[in-house]
């Protein structure tokens, strides 16, 4: 099956032996390399469909959040997980955003991932990402997107700890061994992912240069 208009991520393929299986779009599957993903991390990320949008397209997605400002400094809205499985990405014009879709695919895998946690797994998250996040600088810009991101759906809070940490920070010391653990199975060097997201923060920040819309930070959910 082909969906055209920018939404063509999979295509079913058929082996001889009857086998139904899904080959990701080109464009997608270059994105989940960027995003060092794992293959179970891989699996999980194509498993949920992944789609890039447009403005229009990703507020319908991400249920009229996208875009919308607000007073945080978690920014706008460029990606989201519905409770459809289905991840939803913010697709630029502009090339010089590449970087930015490369976090929030990383983002929003990490939401596809939480929900595949059986409780026990997922209650040992919840209680490392709060722990962990006591220790992320309080002038780091993270806790700003992750309140933006959660606003007041308090039940969500341990799924966007858990996305945005393994996304965006990195600590001199590491996150607990247990919590490293857990990203290790969707990551295959989340330093380097970390990095990836560091060093456009940087660009914006530095250079001057003006990006389309102006973003200079971004949020996801």
């Amino acid at each position: 099956m082909l969906t055209f208009g920018g939404l063509m991520v999979m295509l079913e393929l058929t082996t001889p032996g009857g086998l139904i299986f899904n080959r990701p779009d080109a464009e997608i599957a270059a994105l989940a390399d960027e995003a060092f993903l794992t293959a179970e991390g891989r699996q999980i990320f194509f498993d949920a469909r992944p789609r890039f949008r447009d403005e229009d397209e990703l507020s319908q997605a991400c249920d009229q959040r996208a875009f919308e400002p607000d007073d945080s400094d978690g920014g706008t809205t460029v990606g989201c997980y519905t409770g459809y499985d289905v991840i939803s990405i913010f697709k630029p014009d502009d090339a010089r955003l590449r970087p930015m879709m490369v976090t929030t695919a990383a983002h929003e895998l990490l939401h596809a991932a939480y929900a595949r946690l059986d409780p026990a797994e997922r209650d040992e998250v919840d209680a490392l990402v709060e722990a962990e996040l006591m220790r992320v600088p309080a002038d780091d810009g993270v806790h700003g997107q992750i309140a933006a991101s959660v606003g007041d759906r308090s039940e969500n809070r341990a799924n966007e700890l858990f996305a945005y940490l393994g996304s965006q920070v990195v600590l001199d010391e590491g996150f607990d061994p247990e919590l490293e653990t857990y990203y290790a199975r969707y990551f295959t060097d989340r330093d380097a992912l970390v990095d990836v997201f560091l060093a456009f923060e940087s660009t914006l920040d530095g250079s001057g240069v003006e990006l389309e819309n102006g973003w200079a930070d971004t949020g996801r959910s």
